[in-house]
């Protein structure tokens, strides 16, 4: 197979796109009978480069590939009208932004999708959180800073205010 060509795999998968030597290689879209769809490029057969993904869920992935996974910077649209900009390893976020409905804002690090290492959030309601994560909760050492004026320093243990800190109040309440 040389050029421009259409393949329907054993399983049903659907491939229209480019191929070189006998490889989908170039642009290309797949149609997988799972129902998610990769339109972008391809290298030998595999996902590598620019491209888009949809899966079956709905959510949508827009960025680099390499190795058939999400390596590299991308943004990704959740259904439920969350996005997350940054960078992916493995199909994981590793590190970036994410965008809540409710106006919610994180920037940080991820480990196993949750908010894992250094990172800030900026709640809908003006609180704003700086310092360590684990489990998508401030865990070690952070700073919150309560939109009502006062300001908690100190060491948290699983979202809780946990061992030394200094609550003050900056605005003399």
């Amino acid at each position: 197979m040389e050029g421009l060509g259409l393949l329907i795999s054993v399983r049903q998968d659907v491939y229209q796109g480019l191929f070189k030597n006998g490889f989908k290689h170039g642009k290309g879209t797949m149609r997988y009978r799972s129902g998610d769809i990769y339109e972008g490029d391809w290298l030998y057969n595999k996902i590598e480069g620019k491209g888009s993904l949809i899966d079956t869920t709905g959510t949508k992935y827009e960025g680099e590939f390499k190795d058939n996974m999400k390596n590299g910077i991308g943004k990704c649209y959740y259904t439920n009208g969350m996005r997350f900009e940054g960078f992916f390893v493995n199909n994981i976020p590793e590190k970036g932004e994410l965008f809540l409905q409710n106006g919610t804002h994180f920037e940080g690090e991820w480990r196993d999708d949750k908010f894992s290492g250094v990172g800030t959030i900026k709640y809908a309601n003006g609180d704003i959180y700086e310092g360590e994560w684990k489990e998508n909760l401030p865990n070690r050492y952070g700073k919150m800073m309560y939109r009502v004026g006062k300001v908690y320093n100190g060491e948290w243990h699983l979202g809780k205010k946990q061992g030394n800190g200094i609550l003050s109040f900056p605005n003399g309440d």
